[in-house]
């Protein structure tokens, strides 16, 4: 059974739409490493982060896992969204489900703007932090309560109006969380210039980390206001012909 949860501050609406093309920025499912300290030669080597065999536990080829604490990352040129493109980072993370975890995938310009998605201790369970965003800066914001044994798909698409992060419990459609934050609108002050793995900022854990994998991080355009009055329309006449 598919179970859907909304969690909306504002009135942010949570439809993804579809978009015309793709840039990919940076992807990594981490298969082309031969060891860690190649891995290294990518996302540096401050932080914990070792090559692993993501097979061993259901996934498919390699995996970076992470322990939490100082964060492996890669640098990033001042990406922001604009009104015609927005930023979408997606990606899987196995979690064995122990309790007082601090671990996230993160994407910020020092604190201005900071996002990180993963699992914090308060709030307790999966959760996203958002601080210094144009007209948002509500910091950790609960996602889901309960952890789950297995892997996991995020999908976070940043516009100039809203943050939205789209939680695929096990991987598999039947359990989808989706939360909204809304932002003001305006062109951002500053974009991001840093995607992290590891503790959220550098914090250890406790329970234990997270493997990571099929990082992915793009653009995509955004519909224009005529394209997606079509869809609208399209939506109606199929609707329409159903009854």
């Amino acid at each position: 059974m598919r179970r859907t949860l909304l969690a909306l501050t504002g009135a942010a609406a949570l439809g993804m739409t579809t978009a015309s093309f793709a840039g990919v920025i940076f992807e990594d499912n981490f298969d082309s490493y031969a060891d860690t300290a190649a891995m290294q030669v990518t996302w540096g080597s401050k932080g914990a982060g070792e090559l692993t065999d993501a097979a061993a536990l259901g996934g498919t080829g390699k995996a970076m896992s992470h322990p939490a604490g100082k964060v492996n990352s890669i640098s990033l040129d001042n990406l922001k969204p604009t009104a015609s493109e927005k930023i979408v980072l997606s990606g899987t993370f196995y979690d064995d489900a122990a309790s007082n975890k601090r671990i996230s995938v993160g994407l910020r310009n020092n604190a201005n703007p900071l996002f990180e998605f993963g699992i914090y201790n308060d709030p307790v369970g999966y959760a996203s932090r958002i601080v210094n965003f144009p007209g948002a800066s509500p910091s950790w914001g609960l996602v889901e309560a309960t952890q789950v044994k297995g892997w996991h798909t995020f999908n976070i698409e940043f516009s100039l109006d809203s943050i939205k992060i789209a939680f695929d419990i096990n991987s598999d459609g039947e359990e989808l969380i989706e939360s909204a934050t809304d932002l003001s609108g305006d062109e951002w002050a500053n974009g991001f210039s840093e995607l992290r793995l590891g503790g959220p900022s550098d914090y250890s854990s406790t329970g234990g980390g997270l493997l990571f994998d099929n990082i992915k991080l793009e653009t995509v355009a955004v519909p224009e206001p005529a394209s997606l009055a079509l869809l609208g329309l399209g939506g109606l006449a199929l609707l329409r012909r159903r009854k």
